[in-house]
């Protein structure tokens, strides 16, 4: 089988793809401009209806639609690849607060720019 036929047999649509998460899974958002854009707003319309849906990514340079659902941290928690929650004992609705995460760095230079 060529790389076309593979390719062609495990093509979906977006909401295909969104409606094969389950609770309970991880969704690896990307990085900056990665970020799944459709996948994004059929996973928005599907997320009141799971629990514990582990999302991660990077940068973001736009508001994905699963923070804009209400109450997102009831069903979601969001991990940057570029930052880090402040401690494990911080709630997951804390991450929630922006786009990028509320957390501290990793690193002492960038505690400037974290409250």
């Amino acid at each position: 089988m060529d790389c076309k036929e593979l390719y062609a047999q495990k093509l979906m649509t977006a909401a295909q793809a969104a409606a094969l998460v389950k609770s309970g899974d991880w969704v690896d958002y990307g990085w900056a401009v990665n970020t799944p854009v459709a996948v994004d707003a059929e996973l928005a319309k599907r997320l009141p209806e799971l629990e514990g849906v582990n999302f991660r990514g990077g940068i973001l340079m736009w508001v994905p639609e699963i923070f804009q659902i209400d109450d997102p941290a009831a069903h979601m928690t969001w991990n940057s690849w570029h930052m880090r929650r402040a401690s494990p004992s911080t709630p997951p609705s804390a991450t929630l607060s922006c786009p990028a995460t509320t957390a501290r760095a990793q690193t002492p230079w960038m505690w400037q720019y974290f409250r």
